[in-house]
């Protein structure tokens, strides 16, 4: 998403954007629909603070029962730039570093800011570390391989735990066994 920054006056601005997943380089066989947002844009005289908020669909595995399922995955961006003149600063190119005081910077010259690999890095990190389709699911059934949302587990009483052994041999012993 390029911001045209050199055409909006001073002040705040609402903007809206759709684009395919591929723009932002994301996996397009999971995120298989447009990435959309809303930003403001707050443009200062020495700064432009933007806000994001952005969201898409993607295809997931579960990782209880292994079904795919779609999930919607949405995330929230904060970034500030500093304006700063043609000579002597670097212009941001999303290549190089922070500015001085750890704010990006951009030439007053330059047309755009480009936060696209910032949308990028806001979606991949909004995805949960476990995909789960729903809450209930129990998953499958490491004995039998029953998927236990459709039906209950064949293989019926499991045997003990040996591990837990000695702790049983601690609860059978009465106080008169010393």
């Amino acid at each position: 998403m390029k911001i045209p920054i050199a055409k909006l006056p001073i002040g705040l601005h609402e903007l809206e954007f759709e684009g395919p997943a591929s723009a932002y380089k994301l996996n397009s066989a999971v995120f298989s629909t447009p990435v959309i947002g809303q930003i403001q844009v707050d443009k200062g005289e020495a700064q432009v603070y933007v806000h994001a908020l952005v969201k898409t669909n993607g295809l997931f595995s579960c990782d209880r029962c292994v079904r795919e399922f779609d999930q919607e995955i949405s995330g929230e961006l904060r970034l500030c730039f500093e304006v700063v003149g043609t000579g002597g600063r670097p212009s941001f190119t999303g290549e190089e570093g922070d500015g001085e005081a750890g704010l990006r910077t951009y030439r007053t010259g330059e047309a755009f800011i480009d936060i696209s690999d910032d949308i990028r890095d806001t979606l991949v990190i909004s995805v949960p570390m476990k995909n789960v389709c729903s809450p209930e699911c129990q998953g499958i059934c490491p004995g039998c391989g029953e998927d236990l949302k459709e039906s209950a587990c064949k293989c019926g009483e499991k045997p003990p735990d040996p591990r837990w052994d000695a702790l049983k041999q601690l609860q059978d012993k009465t106080p008169e066994d010393g």
